[in-house]
C-alpha cells in the first residue's frame, strides 16, 4: 500500500540563478521499538537514494549542510517508522536557506514493510525515496525553469472542483485487538459500554492492546456518542504514538459528527513533527472540498495553500448548485498571510466571471453593496489590501461589474483608488449623468484639479450637463456648478 502526498506553495517571481543552486542537506530518522533494520541503515539509504534522484537533472548541488556554511536551500530528507502499522514514510522537505525567496515544498512516499526480508526492506524504503524525490523535483523543476524571467506564478489556470489535490491518503493500520473486553463496545446496553469503555481508557495507558480497540473504535463505531468517547480516551495517547494520531486524523477526515471533527482538531493541533504536516494536510484537504476550515486562519502561509483556496472556492456541498456566500467568506479569509502576487493569480479568474451561472462567478449585492457584504466586495478588498500600484485591468473589471450590476462597492473603489485618465473620467462622468452620484462627481472633481487636461474636458461636460438637465436626481445644478469652480481655483 502506497500513498503519495505533495504540497505546493505557488511563488513569486526569483532572480536570475547562475549554475546549480547550493542545498544543505539534514537526514532525519525516527523509529519505534520495532525495528526491522538498524534506524542507520534505513537513514543512509534513503539519503543515498533521494540524493541520486534530485541530482540527475543537474541543476542543484547537494551536500550535507554545515555550521557556518550558508546554502541557498535546505533540503531535509525524513524517514519515519511507524510501529504497528509497520509503515516506512519518507519526506523529503525543501525550503529556504540563505535565500529567503526560495520555494518550500513537501513531498512524501509511504510503504509497507511487513512481513518482508531485510533486501526487500531495503528495496522497498530505497523506492519510496526515489518516488518522493521524483514529486518533489516534479514540482521544483518547473520553478527553477522560471527563474529570472519574470513569469508570475499562479495556479493552475484549468484547476476546477472535479480535479483532485495532489496527494493521496493510504488506508489506516490497526493491529486487531486482543484485550476480551473489547467486544462489549458493541454491546446493545448503553452502561455496559460505557463501563467498557472507562476500563479500556485505564489500560490503554500502559497497554497496547486497549488502545488499538479504542482507536477501531474511534474510527467505525456505528454509535455516534460511543465513537466521541472513545476518540475522547485518545487523547492523552495522541500527544505521541504516530499511529494513535494518524487514526484521529482520519477520524477528522471522515466523521460526519461536527463534536467529533473538533475534538479530532484540539488533538491534532498539539501533533508535532510528521504528526502535524500529516494535521495541516488535513486541513488544507478539508478546506479544498469546502468541508470545513479547521484552524488554517490561524495558521498563516502553508505550502499549497494557494491551491486549497482555489478549490475552497470552487467547491459545491451535495445538494447545492454552487458554493454559498458563508463558504466564499471563509475562503476569501484564507488569503491573510499571501502576498499581493499571490491574491491576483487566485482572484483573477473569479472577479473576471461574469457568467451568473459559472463556477467561478462571485455575488454581489448590486445597488446595496455598500450596506452589506458580500463575496465579490471582499474579494476586491482582498486584492487591494495589500496593494501598492493601481492594475489598469481591475479598472475594466469593476467598470464591466458595475454595468451589469450596479455595482455600489465597484463604483466606489473606482471612485477612491484608479489612476486619473480620459477613459476613467468618462466613466465617471457617465455615472454622475445616469446615476447622479456624488462619489462619482468627487472622482470628477478630483482628477480635474490634478490634470490640467482631463479638467477642462470635465469642465466642457459638466457645464454641458448643467445647461441642458441632462443628469440624474442625487446631484443637484448647484452641485455641478460647484465642481466647475472648484477645478477652476484648482487650475490657477
Amino acid at each position: 500500500m502506497r500513498s503519495l502526498w505533495v504540497l505546493i506553495p505557488l511563488l513569486l517571481p526569483l532572480p536570475a540563478v547562475a549554475g546549480p543552486l547550493k542545498v544543505g542537506v539534514e537526514v532525519r530518522s525516527t523509529a519505534g521499538s520495532w525495528q526491522p533494520i538498524a534506524p542507520a541503515d534505513l537513514s543512509r539509504a534513503i539519503e543515498n537514494a533521494a540524493l541520486e534522484e534530485l541530482s540527475r537533472p543537474g541543476q542543484l548541488q547537494l551536500a550535507r549542510a554545515q555550521k557556518g556554511t550558508a546554502s541557498d536551500l535546505l533540503l531535509v530528507v525524513e524517514g519515519r517508522l511507524l510501529d504497528e502499522a509497520q509503515t516506512y514514510t519518507v519526506a523529503l522537505t525543501i525550503g529556504p536557506g540563505a535565500r529567503a525567496d526560495a520555494p518550500s515544498l513537501t513531498a512524501a512516499e509511504t510503504v509497507v514493510l511487513e512481513k518482508l526480508s531485510r533486501a526487500q526492506i531495503l528495496e522497498k524504503v530505497e523506492g519510496a525515496a526515489r518516488a518522493a524525490a521524483k514529486g518533489l523535483w516534479g514540482v521544483l523543476g518547473p520553478q527553477l525553469a522560471r527563474l529570472g524571467d519574470g513569469t508570475q506564478v499562479g495556479p493552475p489556470p484549468n484547476l476546477d472542483a472535479d480535479k483532485t489535490l495532489p496527494w493521496q491518503w493510504g488506508a489506516v493500520r490497526i493491529p486487531k485487538a486482543s484485550v476480551s473486553s473489547a467486544g462489549d463496545l458493541d454491546s446493545k446496553d448503553h452502561q455496559k459500554r460505557q463501563a467498557t469503555l472507562r476500563e479500556l481508557t485505564s489500560l490503554a495507558l500502559s497497554e497496547a492492546s486497549p488502545r488499538h480497540a479504542l482507536e477501531r473504535c474511534a474510527l467505525d463505531h456505528k454509535d455516534q456518542e460511543t465513537r466521541r468517547g472513545c476518540l475522547e480516551a485518545l487523547r492523552p495517547l495522541s500527544r505521541k504514538p504516530g499511529p494513535t494520531q494518524r487514526v484521529v486524523i482520519e477520524v477528522y477526515r471522515k466523521d460526519p459528527d461536527s463534536r467529533i471533527r473538533e475534538e479530532a482538531i484540539e488533538q491534532m493541533l498539539y501533533f508535532t513533527g510528521a504528526g502535524r504536516s500529516e494535521a495541516i494536510q488535513a486541513f488544507l484537504e478539508a478546506a479544498s472540498l469546502g468541508k470545513g476550515y479547521g484552524p488554517l486562519a490561524e495558521l498563516g502561509d502553508l505550502p499549497n495553500l494557494d491551491l486549497v483556496i482555489v478549490k475552497c472556492l470552487l467547491a459545491r456541498r451535495k445538494g447545492e448548485a454552487r458554493p454559498t456566500e458563508g463558504q466564499h467568506f471563509a475562503c476569501i479569509e484564507l488569503l491573510e498571510p499571501l502576498t499581493h502576487q499571490r491574491r491576483r493569480a487566485i482572484l483573477w479568474p473569479f472577479l473576471k466571471e461574469t457568467d451568473k451561472n459559472g463556477p467561478r462567478y462571485l455575488e454581489g449585492a448590486g445597488e446595496r453593496e455598500g450596506s452589506t457584504g458580500t463575496p465579490w466586495a471582499r474579494a476586491v478588498d482582498a486584492l487591494l489590501e495589500d496593494a501598492t500600484t493601481w492594475d489598469p485591468e481591475l479598472e475594466d473589471i469593476l467598470w464591466g461589474r458595475y454595468q451589469r450590476t450596479l455595482s455600489s462597492h465597484s463604483l466606489q473603489v473606482l471612485c477612491d483608488y484608479a489612476v486619473p485618465s480620459k477613459r476613467l473620467l468618462e466613466r465617471m462622468l457617465e455615472v454622475v449623468q445616469t446615476a447622479g452620484a456624488h462619489c462619482a462627481l468627487r472622482a470628477v472633481e478630483k482628477m480635474g484639479k490634478k490634470e490640467a487636461n482631463l479638467g477642462v474636458l470635465a469642465k466642457d461636460r459638466l457645464a454641458e450637463m448643467q445647461a441642458m438637465g441632462n443628469f440624474q436626481k442625487g446631484v443637484s445644478a448647484d452641485d455641478l456648478g460647484r465642481v466647475i469652480q472648484a477645478i477652476s481655483r484648482g487650475e490657477k
